[in-house]
């Protein structure tokens, strides 16, 4: 550690570790991934800072917390052998993160550290920054303006450094890039006996959606599915013994699915442009006999309001780049000339984990005519695509009522 002279909080500790490299953290040209960076630096991050301060009492949540808010990582391209170990070494070091006037915002911890190999090359690089926080209802009271007594390191540390905020990355003000006037969407009515669990079946007006906070730009709140409890059942039998059934059968005419790896959401693959999910859909199309003229009602899995817009251009109904225009003007909406997700999908009816079931569920119900006042007239044919596993695993089924 090196002591800054007057005041403790300036000190800086310097840590070097040795790790050994994990095959699967390789690309194809066995350089180290973007995503495993973290793994890397996390013993030199965290576990000399915790020797100091022990860890925080996660049972009663107490006291004060140092949870990482920033992160910025890099890699090379340098070629790895699995059997050798990589050297990391940085500092860590508290500072004050000050706002637009200057007045104390967080105490923050930096740490900047770099991955090379055992003669010196370069493997990647990450800096990370915590801030102290409190636990409590009251965002006043959350702030920490003091380091705490028993660190014993002063009062503020006289370092400061900048952490972007939203604002720096967003440009404030800016509107959403695609709206829509049309008053009218999917949601289960009253006719429904799983009305009970839909806790969204009403109309928000666009104030609202831009009021709401941006979770994850371009996403804000109302952009992200609900999370509610539900459950359902799918009974698959042959199709000779299905037409036998009380119930007028619903056939499985084409599936496909297919499965990548991203490992975390940290992975460098590009989850829009993968074009897994183009595949899939082809497929399933080819297995069914059938073509995008053929198909009378869409199901697209909808954990974020962007899976709809990627669904509809991966699987063929509109081109890349086009999607935002395709939706509006009430085509999605009840009575337009796409119906899609008409129970009002995860983002209006519920999400309890897996909305692939509800999906199935509704689409077998408006092919039987079981939808009451938001049935779609004379459907046959109903494409479902759903994922999952953090955008690694995808799937289209097409079910219709046959010849």
């Amino acid at each position: 550690m090196s002591r800054a002279k007057g005041n403790p909080a300036d000190a800086a500790v310097s840590v070097r570790v040795v790790e050994p490299i994990h095959f699967p953290d390789l690309s194809e040209r066995r350089a180290l991934k973007l995503s495993a960076v973290h793994r890397y630096v996390a013993r030199a991050h965290f576990g000399t800072w915790l020797a100091r301060t022990g860890r925080p009492d996660f049972a009663r949540l107490t006291g004060v917390f140092t949870p990482l808010v920033h992160v910025d990582f890099g890699v090379t391209d340098v070629p790895l052998e699995p059997s050798t170990r990589l050297r990391v070494a940085g500092r860590s070091r508290l500072a004050r993160v000050l706002g637009r006037d200057g007045a104390l915002r967080h105490i923050a911890r930096e740490g900047s550290w770099t991955i090379r190999t055992s003669d010196g090359r370069e493997v990647g690089r990450a800096r990370l920054v915590n801030v102290f926080t409190r636990y409590d209802v009251d965002p006043a009271r959350r702030r920490v303006t003091e380091l705490p007594p028993e660190l014993g390191l002063g009062l503020l540390p006289s370092n400061t450094i900048e952490v972007p905020t939203l604002d720096d990355l967003v440009p404030p003000g800016r509107a959403a890039e695609a709206r829509e006037e049309e008053p009218r969407v999917w949601h289960y009515g009253e006719t429904d006996p799983n009305r009970h669990v839909n806790g969204m079946a009403y109309l928000r007006a666009l104030e609202d959606y831009l009021a709401a906070p941006m979770i994850a730009d371009p996403l804000r709140k109302f952009d992200i599915c609900q999370v509610s409890d539900s459950a359902g059942a799918i009974v698959l039998v042959r199709a000779e013994r299905a037409r036998d059934l009380a119930r007028p059968p619903v056939l499985v005419q084409g599936f496909a699915e297919q499965y990548i790896q991203h490992a975390t959401p940290f992975g460098t693959d590009d989850w829009i442009d993968n074009g897994v999910l183009a595949g899939t859909g082809r497929l399933a199309m080819d297995r069914a006999g059938l073509c995008h003229s053929d198909i009378d009602l869409v199901q697209i899995y909808d954990a974020f309001t962007i899976n709809v817009l990627i669904g509809l251009e991966e699987l063929g109904f509109c081109g890349r780049g086009e999607s935002g225009a395709f939706v509006q003007g009430g085509r999605i909406a009840p009575g337009g000339a796409f119906p899609m997700n008409t129970s009002g999908g995860g983002l209006s009816f519920n999400h309890g984990g897996m909305f692939g079931m509800p999906l199935m569920i509704e689409s077998v119900r408006q092919l039987r005519g079981e939808c009451g006042e938001r049935q779609v007239p004379g459907v046959r044919n109903c494409l479902m695509q759903a994922g999952g596993l953090v955008m690694s695993a995808y799937m289209v089924m097409i079910l219709g009522l046959g010849d």
